[in-house]
């Protein structure tokens, strides 16, 4: 579970390094969420920044090469940034380090995310488990 959450961080991480004005925030939380969940606009700004393919890869990796799982990822890190600005007023400089903390302690910050985005993190470690689990007790041909 805490190797989802860590991936989410990461993510999320990679998220915050749009830069924005503070008083912007709300908008530029916005545009990263978009940049979040719609795929074609994410995979432009991956294409454009080699730490978001590298993070990219690493979500493939991690949901089992699954892409639908990704897209899971990334939706419930756009949550994420919004509890993120939440939990830190709205201040950049908190975010980052909120975000830097919660690598540090992942099972801690789980705990502080609202209760469908635990679920949403629990149901994608589950489903990557599952097809883990699946694939292991296939016969091999």
């Amino acid at each position: 579970m805490s190797k989802f959450l860590v991936l989410l961080l990461s993510v999320s991480l990679m998220a915050t390094t749009v830069s924005f004005a503070e008083e912007d925030i709300d908008p530029a939380l916005k545009d990263v969420q978009d940049l979040l969940r719609t795929e074609s606009k994410r995979n432009e700004a991956i294409k454009a920044d080699p730490k978001a393919q590298q993070a990219d890869s690493f979500a493939l990796q991690a949901v089992g090469g699954n892409q639908q799982l990704k897209n899971e990822v990334y939706d419930v890190s756009a949550d994420i940034m919004a509890t993120v600005q939440k939990l830190s007023g709205g201040d950049t400089a908190k975010m980052q380090q909120l975000l830097q903390k919660a690598l540090q302690n992942p099972g801690e910050f789980l705990k502080s995310l609202p209760a469908d985005q635990q679920a949403k993190i629990r149901g994608i470690a589950n489903q990557v488990q599952k097809n883990k689990s699946s694939a292991q007790a296939a016969p091999k041909p």
